[in-house]
Formats: structure tokens, sequence, C-alpha cells
């Protein structure tokens, strides 16, 4: 009588942990979800970077290999995630003061994206001279406020390259464009006064 007593006991705990287990998994989903809401729509408004400008980049964006690319105002990190499957690149570093989506992009690269390292700063604070690459996609008023403090921190020899929008006071010195003429990436570098 003992045994069965135990073993229906065993069986109830472990139903109740099962159903605990099941109650915080869902519990978690649903922030997670509604913090996903949040971010995407409230927080931090972002371009995703859609197939078409990838298939754009792969087909016509030569990078040197072994360099360092920087993605200002990176979101959750899925342009580096690009950079990182399709270039053979040393270092890839995000900055974005949006710590939500700095935190799902730290997750999601634990699986295989070890040479992404993402922070949640102000970008404008971030030495501009160890990068060979700095990747941009951002909203056009948002790259002419950030312009002069590009020309006057990144190295001669670095590129700009900038998905989809262009600043309105240079002139890119290669513009890529995809065969249905949807796509765009522009190509800058430091203009010399």
């Amino acid at each position: 009588m003992d045994f069965i007593l135990s073993f229906l006991m065993s069986i109830i705990f472990v139903s109740l942990c099962s159903m605990v287990i099941i109650s915080i998994r869902i519990l978690l989903a649903k922030y997670l979800r509604s913090e996903r809401y949040n971010y995407r729509h409230h927080i931090a408004p972002c371009i995703s970077l859609y197939t078409r400008h990838k298939d754009l980049m792969r087909q016509q964006l030569a990078l040197t290999s072994w360099s360092s690319l920087v993605d200002l105002w990176c979101g959750d990190g899925s342009a580096l995630r690009f950079f990182s499957q399709y270039y053979n690149l040393r270092s890839l570093e995000g900055f974005d003061t949006n710590s939500v989506a700095i935190w799902r992009g730290k997750i999601t690269n634990l699986c295989n994206h070890n040479n992404i390292h993402l922070f949640t700063q102000n970008f404008l604070s971030v030495d501009l001279q160890k990068y060979d690459y700095i990747y941009l996609f951002l909203l056009p008023k948002q790259l002419d406020d950030i312009q002069e403090w590009l020309q006057k921190n990144m190295r001669p020899d670095t590129v700009i390259i900038c998905n989809t929008f262009l600043f309105t006071k240079r002139k890119p010195y290669q513009e890529l464009w995809s065969h249905d003429s949807k796509s765009v990436i522009r190509l800058y570098k430091k203009e010399i006064r």
C-alpha cells in the first residue's frame, strides 16, 4: 500500500511540476511576444533587412576578407548576422541604445555567430578609426544628422555601406542596383576637403 501511495504522490508531483513549467513557458512566450511588438512598433521603429537587400549585397557587394565592420544603430543585429554568414570578416560590431533589441540579438547570436559583438551604447561615442566598413540603414534625416560626425571620425579608407537611403549632401562613389531597381546600396568614402 505504501508503494502505491508513494507512486501516486510522485505522479502528482511530476504533473504539478510539468504544469508549473508549462505555465512559466506560456507566460515567458507572451512576454517576449509583447516585447517584440513593443520593440518593433513603439520603442525603436527600425527597418528590417529584406531578402531583396540581402540578395543585392550577396550578388554585387565585394568586401575585403579579414576586415572589420560596424553597424551603427544595429537593432537586433540582423544585418551583422548576414555579413557574418556571407563574408569572411574578422570583426563585426553593432551599437544601439535599445537594450531589448541588443538582448534579443545576443540571444540569437549565441548559436553560431561568435564573431558578432553587440553593445547597448550610443554610437556617437564609438571610435570609428578601427573599422574598415560602416554599415548604415538609417532614414535620410538620421543620415544627415550624423554626416559631419562620420566625416570627422572615420578613416580616409573606410567605406560607408548605406542601404536604400542616401545622404542629401554627399554623392556616393558607387551605387549597386538590383535588377528590378527596387533596391539600392550606396557606397561612400570620406570626402577630402
